[in-house]
């Protein structure tokens, strides 16, 4: 009779999102309960030599639930969760339930996107990678679940929605970035929006957070830069001489070409555009990283 380890390996884990039953395919989780201690080394207990001179209490403190979420872009898990949970409702709470071994299962309740992250890069051969994405979880608290999980289909031609994004379906725009005659190529970029979560824990006898609020949104990205005839240095949405302001989108389709969806990046700030010396046998090339602004009708971000 053949035997089967209650324990499964790695493959066997799974996430999927309770309100939904959406599943998450994840290429690493690593959501966990950090029980709070709490480590004293400052009670007089009259150690009698130095050799005696250690801790000797500890007490139970706060518990803090969360961790990082790391898979490809698809359009199916895109749409049907993050693109409004990371962003447009990013105050709206969900459960998720994770169990890492297909085997032990657990809900995390009221769950945060303290921050995601989105990355692309093109080959330097054949293959390539798909586009990136990864987010931070921040939970209220987890219980033990009877939940099941939910079907999965696999990819193929009846499917596509759950296929990786590849990176070449991506693209970057800028008129920052360009001269009057050069407009360079876009070798790879990244995109990452954090919320500045926080948790507030009370006097309650409970060890878990009684709230999780989110704060100011911060927008981040990084780009490298390539064209044979160099790159010029890239400028700001608005300088003293120019007062239209330039934004920044990226664009990301899905098969047959069609856009599937858009970040706008209204105002642009550049922090760094580092253009450092290559290799005998590669590219020079610029990397630019920026900040994403608002106004006071504008947000930094938007997601279409």
């Amino acid at each position: 009779m053949p035997f089967r380890c209650s324990h499964a390996v790695g493959y066997a884990g799974w996430i999927k999102d309770k309100e939904s039953d959406l599943m998450i395919p994840v290429r690493s989780c690593n959501l966990v309960k950090t029980p709070g201690k709490i480590f004293g080394d400052d009670l007089i207990h009259g150690s009698s030599g130095d050799e005696a001179a250690t801790p000797i209490y500890w007490a139970w403190g706060a518990n803090a639930y969360g961790g990082s979420i790391n898979t490809y872009f698809m359009t199916a898990l895109w749409d049907g969760l993050l693109k409004d949970w990371c962003l447009e409702d990013r105050c709206t709470p969900r459960s998720l339930i994770v169990s890492p071994d297909g085997v032990e299962v657990h809900e995390y309740v009221d769950c945060y996107v303290t921050s995601f992250r989105l990355a692309s890069t093109a080959p330097t051969g054949a293959g390539g990678t798909p586009v990136d994405l990864s987010f931070d979880i921040a939970a209220r608290t987890r219980v033990v679940s009877t939940e099941t999980s939910a079907s999965y289909n696999a990819t193929g031609p009846a499917d596509l929605d759950n296929a990786p994004v590849p990176y070449w379906r991506t693209s970057m725009s800028y008129d920052g970035f360009n001269s009057a005659s050069v407009t360079p190529a876009v070798t790879s970029w990244s995109l990452t929006v954090r919320h500045n979560t926080f948790s507030i824990y009370v006097h309650d006898g409970q060890q878990d957070p009684g709230w999780i609020k989110q704060g100011l949104v911060i927008v981040e990205g990084e780009c490298v830069l390539y064209h044979p005839d160099g790159v010029p240095e890239p400028v700001d949405s608005i300088t003293e001489a120019n007062h239209t302001p330039y934004s920044l989108t990226i664009t990301i389709a899905k098969q047959g070409d069609v856009t599937f969806t858009t970040f706008t990046i209204p105002y642009v700030v550049i922090t760094e555009y580092s253009k450092p010396f290559a290799g005998t046998s590669a590219p020079v090339v610029r990397t630019v990283r920026f900040r994403g602004m608002g106004d006071a009708t504008t947000p930094a971000i938007s997601i279409t």
